[in-house]
Protein backbone atom coordinates (compact mmCIF):
# COMPACT_ATOMS: atom_id res chain seq x y z
CA UNK A 1 0.00 0.00 0.00
CA UNK A 2 1.75 3.15 -1.23
CA UNK A 3 1.28 6.25 0.90
CA UNK A 4 1.58 9.53 -0.99
CA UNK A 5 2.32 12.96 0.45
CA UNK A 6 1.23 16.46 -0.59
CA UNK A 7 2.13 19.45 1.61
CA UNK A 8 2.75 17.00 4.49
CA UNK A 9 -0.73 15.48 4.01
CA UNK A 10 -0.59 11.69 3.63
CA UNK A 11 -3.11 9.82 1.49
CA UNK A 12 -3.62 6.69 -0.59
CA UNK A 13 -5.37 6.14 -3.92
CA UNK A 14 -8.00 3.43 -4.28
CA UNK A 15 -9.99 2.09 -7.23
CA UNK A 16 -13.58 1.05 -6.50
CA UNK A 17 -14.97 0.21 -9.97
CA UNK A 18 -12.84 3.01 -11.53
CA UNK A 19 -14.46 5.62 -9.27
CA UNK A 20 -10.94 6.64 -8.29
CA UNK A 21 -10.84 7.88 -4.69
CA UNK A 22 -8.20 9.46 -2.45
CA UNK A 23 -8.36 8.55 1.24
CA UNK A 24 -6.52 11.02 3.47
CA UNK A 25 -4.71 9.37 6.37
CA UNK A 26 -3.45 12.57 8.01
CA UNK A 27 -5.71 14.36 10.48
CA UNK A 28 -7.40 17.32 8.76
CA UNK A 29 -9.98 19.60 10.40
CA UNK A 30 -13.38 19.61 8.74
CA UNK A 31 -13.06 23.29 7.89
CA UNK A 32 -9.94 22.54 5.83
CA UNK A 33 -11.08 19.34 4.13
CA UNK A 34 -12.55 20.89 0.98
CA UNK A 35 -9.34 22.88 0.43
CA UNK A 36 -7.15 19.80 0.94
CA UNK A 37 -9.40 17.77 -1.39
CA UNK A 38 -9.05 20.34 -4.16
CA UNK A 39 -5.27 20.37 -3.74
CA UNK A 40 -5.09 16.58 -4.03
CA UNK A 41 -7.43 16.51 -7.03
CA UNK A 42 -5.34 19.15 -8.79
CA UNK A 43 -2.37 16.78 -8.61
CA UNK A 44 -4.15 13.42 -8.94
CA UNK A 45 -6.09 14.03 -12.16
CA UNK A 46 -7.95 10.68 -12.10
CA UNK A 47 -9.34 11.20 -8.59
CA UNK A 48 -13.09 11.86 -8.57
CA UNK A 49 -13.55 12.31 -4.80
CA UNK A 50 -11.65 12.58 -1.54
CA UNK A 51 -12.48 11.08 1.84
CA UNK A 52 -10.88 11.65 5.24
CA UNK A 53 -10.04 8.94 7.77
CA UNK A 54 -10.46 9.30 11.51
CA UNK A 55 -11.31 7.09 14.50
CA UNK A 56 -14.01 7.07 17.15
CA UNK A 57 -15.45 4.85 19.85
CA UNK A 58 -18.53 3.52 18.04
CA UNK A 59 -16.95 1.98 14.92
CA UNK A 60 -13.75 0.43 13.62
CA UNK A 61 -12.98 3.45 11.45
CA UNK A 62 -14.65 6.74 10.51
CA UNK A 63 -15.08 8.35 7.10
CA UNK A 64 -15.97 11.89 6.12
CA UNK A 65 -16.16 12.92 2.49
CA UNK A 66 -14.83 16.38 1.65
CA UNK A 67 -18.36 17.54 0.84
CA UNK A 68 -20.03 15.75 3.75
CA UNK A 69 -21.95 13.45 1.39
CA UNK A 70 -22.45 9.71 1.77
CA UNK A 71 -20.27 7.74 -0.65
CA UNK A 72 -20.73 3.99 -0.91
CA UNK A 73 -17.50 3.45 -2.87
CA UNK A 74 -15.39 5.37 -0.36
CA UNK A 75 -17.10 3.44 2.46
CA UNK A 76 -16.07 0.14 0.90
CA UNK A 77 -12.58 1.51 0.24
CA UNK A 78 -11.99 2.64 3.81
CA UNK A 79 -13.09 -0.78 5.05
CA UNK A 80 -10.46 -2.38 2.78
CA UNK A 81 -7.84 0.07 4.09
CA UNK A 82 -8.70 -0.94 7.67
CA UNK A 83 -8.44 -4.65 6.82
CA UNK A 84 -5.03 -4.20 5.16
CA UNK A 85 -3.74 -2.09 8.02
CA UNK A 86 -4.73 -4.84 10.47
CA UNK A 87 -3.42 -7.72 8.32
CA UNK A 88 -6.88 -9.16 7.71
CA UNK A 89 -7.73 -11.02 4.50
CA UNK A 90 -11.39 -11.34 5.44
CA UNK A 91 -13.35 -9.23 7.89
CA UNK A 92 -16.55 -7.43 8.82
CA UNK A 93 -15.76 -3.74 9.28
CA UNK A 94 -17.96 -1.14 10.95
CA UNK A 95 -17.58 2.22 9.22
CA UNK A 96 -18.97 5.38 10.80
CA UNK A 97 -20.11 7.98 8.25
CA UNK A 98 -19.26 11.03 10.32
CA UNK A 99 -21.76 13.70 9.27
CA UNK A 100 -24.71 11.38 9.99
CA UNK A 101 -23.04 8.99 12.45
CA UNK A 102 -24.58 6.09 10.54
CA UNK A 103 -22.77 2.81 11.04
CA UNK A 104 -22.30 0.94 7.76
CA UNK A 105 -21.39 -2.73 7.99
CA UNK A 106 -18.97 -3.76 5.24
CA UNK A 107 -17.81 -7.34 4.66
CA UNK A 108 -14.48 -7.46 2.82
CA UNK A 109 -12.51 -10.37 1.40
CA UNK A 110 -9.19 -10.36 -0.42
CA UNK A 111 -9.17 -12.12 -3.80
CA UNK A 112 -6.29 -13.87 -5.56
CA UNK A 113 -5.72 -10.94 -7.93
CA UNK A 114 -5.27 -8.55 -4.96
CA UNK A 115 -8.66 -6.95 -5.47
CA UNK A 116 -11.12 -6.98 -2.60
CA UNK A 117 -14.72 -8.13 -2.80
CA UNK A 118 -16.97 -5.91 -0.67
CA UNK A 119 -20.53 -6.25 0.56
CA UNK A 120 -22.05 -3.14 2.13
CA UNK A 121 -25.34 -3.12 4.05
CA UNK A 122 -27.32 0.14 4.16
CA UNK A 123 -28.89 0.57 7.63
CA UNK A 124 -31.79 2.78 6.52
CA UNK A 125 -34.36 2.91 3.73
CA UNK A 126 -33.81 5.77 1.26
CA UNK A 127 -36.70 8.20 0.86
CA UNK A 128 -38.27 8.40 -2.60
CA UNK A 129 -40.29 11.37 -3.87
CA UNK A 130 -41.14 12.50 -7.40
CA UNK A 131 -40.27 15.83 -9.02
CA UNK A 132 -40.48 17.62 -12.38
CA UNK A 133 -37.42 18.98 -14.20
CA UNK A 134 -37.85 20.96 -17.42
CA UNK A 135 -39.73 18.68 -19.84
CA UNK A 136 -39.35 15.61 -17.63
CA UNK A 137 -42.22 14.71 -15.33
CA UNK A 138 -42.44 12.61 -12.17
CA UNK A 139 -38.75 11.82 -11.96
CA UNK A 140 -37.78 9.71 -8.91
CA UNK A 141 -35.71 11.67 -6.38
CA UNK A 142 -34.02 9.17 -4.07
CA UNK A 143 -32.60 10.71 -0.89
CA UNK A 144 -29.71 9.17 1.01
CA UNK A 145 -27.79 10.82 3.85
CA UNK A 146 -26.00 13.85 2.42
CA UNK A 147 -26.80 13.16 -1.24
CA UNK A 148 -29.90 12.72 -3.39
CA UNK A 149 -30.18 11.19 -6.85
CA UNK A 150 -32.59 11.99 -9.65
CA UNK A 151 -33.21 8.99 -11.89
CA UNK A 152 -33.69 9.56 -15.59
CA UNK A 153 -34.97 6.17 -16.72
CA UNK A 154 -36.21 4.57 -19.91
CA UNK A 155 -34.10 6.87 -22.07
CA UNK A 156 -32.88 4.05 -24.31
CA UNK A 157 -30.62 5.18 -27.14
CA UNK A 158 -30.19 8.64 -25.59
CA UNK A 159 -27.95 7.05 -22.95
CA UNK A 160 -25.04 6.72 -25.35
CA UNK A 161 -25.03 10.41 -26.28
CA UNK A 162 -26.17 11.93 -23.00
CA UNK A 163 -22.78 13.55 -22.26
CA UNK A 164 -23.22 15.82 -25.26
CA UNK A 165 -26.75 16.85 -24.30
CA UNK A 166 -26.40 20.53 -23.31
CA UNK A 167 -29.63 20.28 -21.35
CA UNK A 168 -27.57 18.67 -18.59
CA UNK A 169 -24.59 21.04 -18.50
CA UNK A 170 -22.69 21.86 -15.32
CA UNK A 171 -24.62 25.07 -14.59
CA UNK A 172 -27.87 23.11 -14.92
CA UNK A 173 -27.02 20.49 -12.32
CA UNK A 174 -25.66 23.14 -9.93
CA UNK A 175 -28.86 25.14 -10.38
CA UNK A 176 -31.05 22.16 -9.51
CA UNK A 177 -28.88 21.26 -6.53
CA UNK A 178 -29.34 24.76 -5.12
CA UNK A 179 -33.04 25.02 -5.94
CA UNK A 180 -33.74 21.73 -4.16
CA UNK A 181 -31.55 22.80 -1.19
CA UNK A 182 -29.44 19.64 -1.44
CA UNK A 183 -25.82 19.30 -0.27
CA UNK A 184 -25.07 17.00 -3.20
CA UNK A 185 -27.03 15.74 -6.19
CA UNK A 186 -26.63 13.02 -8.77
CA UNK A 187 -28.29 12.77 -12.16
CA UNK A 188 -28.54 9.02 -12.74
CA UNK A 189 -29.10 8.24 -16.42
CA UNK A 190 -30.39 4.68 -16.29
CA UNK A 191 -31.39 2.40 -19.14
CA UNK A 192 -33.49 -0.23 -17.39
CA UNK A 193 -33.77 -2.51 -20.43
CA UNK A 194 -30.01 -3.13 -20.38
CA UNK A 195 -29.38 -2.13 -16.74
CA UNK A 196 -26.84 0.50 -17.80
CA UNK A 197 -26.09 3.56 -15.71
CA UNK A 198 -24.19 6.78 -16.43
CA UNK A 199 -23.75 8.90 -13.26
CA UNK A 200 -23.30 12.69 -13.16
CA UNK A 201 -22.63 14.00 -9.64
CA UNK A 202 -22.24 17.45 -8.09
CA UNK A 203 -21.17 18.15 -4.48
CA UNK A 204 -21.77 21.72 -3.30
CA UNK A 205 -19.27 22.05 -0.45
CA UNK A 206 -16.31 20.82 -2.49
CA UNK A 207 -17.74 22.30 -5.73
CA UNK A 208 -16.89 19.14 -7.68
CA UNK A 209 -18.81 17.91 -10.71
CA UNK A 210 -17.99 14.63 -12.46
CA UNK A 211 -19.27 12.20 -15.02
CA UNK A 212 -18.31 9.38 -12.67
CA UNK A 213 -17.04 5.98 -13.77
CA UNK A 214 -19.21 4.43 -11.08
CA UNK A 215 -21.48 5.75 -8.36
CA UNK A 216 -22.23 3.47 -5.43
CA UNK A 217 -24.81 5.74 -3.79
CA UNK A 218 -26.44 6.13 -7.21
CA UNK A 219 -26.52 2.36 -7.56
CA UNK A 220 -28.19 2.14 -4.14
CA UNK A 221 -30.72 4.74 -5.33
CA UNK A 222 -31.46 2.65 -8.42
CA UNK A 223 -32.02 -0.37 -6.19
CA UNK A 224 -34.40 1.51 -3.90
CA UNK A 225 -36.32 2.82 -6.91
CA UNK A 226 -36.64 -0.62 -8.56
CA UNK A 227 -37.77 -2.24 -5.30
CA UNK A 228 -40.50 0.38 -4.90
CA UNK A 229 -41.49 0.29 -8.57
CA UNK A 230 -42.01 -3.46 -8.64
CA UNK A 231 -42.90 -3.91 -4.97
CA UNK A 232 -40.60 -6.89 -4.54
CA UNK A 233 -37.13 -7.93 -3.51
CA UNK A 234 -34.51 -7.29 -6.15
CA UNK A 235 -31.10 -8.59 -7.16
CA UNK A 236 -29.76 -6.44 -9.98
CA UNK A 237 -26.35 -6.08 -11.62
CA UNK A 238 -25.78 -2.50 -12.77
CA UNK A 239 -23.39 -1.85 -15.68
CA UNK A 240 -21.50 1.43 -15.32
CA UNK A 241 -18.65 3.00 -17.31
CA UNK A 242 -16.03 1.62 -14.89
CA UNK A 243 -17.50 -1.86 -14.46
CA UNK A 244 -20.36 -3.52 -12.62
CA UNK A 245 -21.85 -3.37 -9.15
CA UNK A 246 -24.70 -5.39 -7.71
CA UNK A 247 -27.59 -4.08 -5.64
CA UNK A 248 -30.08 -6.30 -3.84
CA UNK A 249 -32.91 -5.98 -1.38
CA UNK A 250 -33.76 -9.12 0.50
CA UNK A 251 -36.24 -10.44 3.06
CA UNK A 252 -35.02 -8.21 5.91
CA UNK A 253 -35.72 -5.14 3.76
CA UNK A 254 -32.11 -3.93 3.73
CA UNK A 255 -30.34 -2.79 0.57
CA UNK A 256 -27.01 -4.51 0.04
CA UNK A 257 -24.37 -3.18 -2.35
CA UNK A 258 -21.61 -5.40 -3.73
CA UNK A 259 -18.51 -4.17 -5.52
CA UNK A 260 -14.76 -4.54 -5.81
CA UNK A 261 -11.94 -2.34 -4.54
CA UNK A 262 -8.27 -2.25 -5.50
CA UNK A 263 -5.56 -0.28 -3.76
CA UNK A 264 -3.48 1.53 -6.37
CA UNK A 265 0.30 1.64 -6.08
Amino acid sequence: MKIKTLNKIEYIIVDPTKNITALVISKVSIIDQAKVAKAIMSVEKEVEQVGFISYGDNADITLRMSGGEFCGNATMSIAVYHAIKNNLDKAHIKVCVLDTEDIINVAVEKMEDDTWRCRETIPYEPKITYIDIDDYRSLPLVSLDGISHIIFGDIGEKLQSIKTNLQFSGPDIKKWCESLSLPAIGFMFYDESESKLIPYVYVRESDTLFWENACASGTIAIGAYLAEKYQKNINQTIHEPGGTMNISKNEDGKLVLEGKVKILV
